[in-house]
């Protein structure tokens, strides 16, 4: 938009223009803001992996599933 200070020539329409994009900015700014604030586990989440423990001895897996299952096991 070309302006002219010399003859106000729209100094004050750029203003305005101007005025309004900052108001966007900030306004998406303050909406993203919110949203944060209501999850805040947005961008804080972990991965966690699981896996079988090779280690253990078969027999005493056994020895646990037998202490566990009961006088009901067949």
């Amino acid at each position: 938009m070309e302006t002219s200070a010399l003859d106000s020539s729209n100094v004050n329409a750029a203003f305005q223009t101007i005025v309004k994009e900052i108001y966007n900015v900030l306004s998406k700014k303050v909406m993203q803001s919110q949203e944060l604030k209501k999850d805040p586990s947005i961008g804080s989440k972990k991965t966690v992996v699981l896996e079988a423990n090779r280690d253990a001895n078969p027999e005493e897996k056994k020895d646990e599933l037998a202490l566990k299952s009961g006088c009901c096991s067949s």
